[in-house]
């Protein structure tokens, strides 16, 4: 099911350390940067 563009949700998966949020968010295209700095680390169960 492709969500609308309000309710989609952003998952992306990395290996080590949570990286410098903000210099990723200028490495990456425009539409994403704001998302890039609400990441946070999951615990996996």
């Amino acid at each position: 099911k492709r969500l609308s563009e309000k309710e989609s949700v952003n998952y992306v998966a990395l290996t080590g350390p949570l990286p410098d949020l903000e210099e990723w968010s200028t490495s990456v295209p425009s539409e994403l940067s704001p998302r890039v700095k609400q990441w946070v680390p999951c615990e996996l169960a």
